[in-house]
């Protein structure tokens, strides 16, 4: 039996097996589920039941994990659910019923799913696909302005986040459905652009560490794992170190009371702000760039310092098309579990 975290947000009184939706986000650390009633007049009206939590690691199996969350949803509203939309971490097969996750031992199978649970109605999409699709539906007051600009109505909107790894997708509008449609990327695992002294030594640090042949990519330095290369790089720097390797919450929290957590901090915010600013000229969102992740929603100053924005106004002559273009964190947890009832609910509707 896999542990599980629960969290009750409204009662199931309007509940049926018609207006029930389950969904769930399954990345490289965390499983997640939502369980939602929806409008099916109206893919923006989604009311978030409960959703359920566990560690991805746990899942060996991901039928037999399902399976426990349905019969506890079960027990909960008293409803067999029939409709599922799943949201993974990974590259969708071509006819989007198959993935094997990125950073997991984990596959999902809609076929394998519908044979062996009461779903007949399932889904499934890239993780960071379904995030732009939440960005009408979450709470206003969870999409927090970091960088201010002028957003330009119908162009294009991009999503990046760090966690496990690094995820990106883009938003463009689409004329014939008069809606944003979302391309899953991942350009996560695209080269990261190196051009000072201490960048080469990074480099040099961590492929030889780790015995690492292949290019540094930007998840390799901007997710969890990267923060603590990060922090051992710079604990490698000072002669006699023997601090430990800290988990990357940690690092952060410790920064204003530790060199070489500072350091880190520091130079972790440099490469986002690189990040996000190739992010912006490869998409040209002018319509916003969406940084999305546990690592900005509790770091959400990280973007006001000065190693981000020098690193974002390095654009050259483009530096105008950089400023006009607004910056948001998405502080909801939920986003993912929201985007994926909303691309079910469109899916269905077209």
């Amino acid at each position: 039996m896999l542990q599980w975290r629960e969290v009750v947000y409204l009662s199931a009184e309007r509940a049926s097996a018609q207006n029930l939706l389950l969904t769930a986000d399954i990345g490289g650390t965390n499983a997640n589920f939502g369980l939602f009633i929806t409008k099916e007049s109206d893919n923006k009206s989604l009311l978030l039941l409960a959703s359920f939590h566990c560690k991805s690691g746990q899942i060996l199996n991901f039928e037999e994990a399902l399976r426990q969350v349905l019969a506890r949803i079960e027990s909960l509203v008293g409803v067999v659910i029939v409709r599922l939309c799943i949201a993974a971490a990974g590259i969708l097969s071509e006819n989007r019923r198959f993935v094997k996750a990125t950073n997991l031992q984990l596959s999902i199978d809609l076929d394998r799913i519908v044979a062996k649970t009461a779903i007949a109605d399932v889904e499934l999409a890239n993780d960071f696909e379904v995030i732009g699709y939440a960005i009408d539906v979450i709470d206003p007051k969870s999409i927090v302005l970091v960088r201010p600009g002028v957003a330009r109505a119908y162009a294009n909107k991009a999503v990046l986040g760090a966690g496990t790894g690094l995820g990106k997708s883009i938003l463009f509008w689409n004329v014939a459905t008069e809606r944003y449609e979302s391309i899953p990327s991942e350009g996560g695992h695209a080269d990261c652009p190196f051009y000072t002294v201490q960048d080469l030594e990074i480099v040099d640090f961590i492929r030889t560490e780790e015995n690492m042949l292949e290019p540094l990519s930007f998840e390799n330095l901007l997710s969890g794992a990267g923060i603590r290369r990060l922090h051992r790089f710079f604990g490698h720097c000072i002669n006699g170190y023997s601090g430990g390797e800290l988990p990357a919450d940690e690092i952060f929290a410790r920064r204003h009371d530790d060199q070489i957590c500072w350091n880190t901090y520091q130079k972790y915010t440099q490469l986002m702000g690189r990040c996000a600013k190739n992010f912006i000229l490869e998409s040209l969102c002018l319509g916003g760039l969406y940084i999305a992740g546990g690592i900005a929603a509790h770091n959400v100053a990280l973007f006001e310092q000065e190693a981000f924005v020098a690193e974002l106004k390095r654009a050259g002559k483009l530096l105008e098309v950089i400023d006009q273009v607004p910056i948001y964190v998405l502080a909801d947890y939920n986003v993912s579990l929201y985007g994926a009832a909303r691309y079910f609910m469109m899916m269905r509707a077209t």
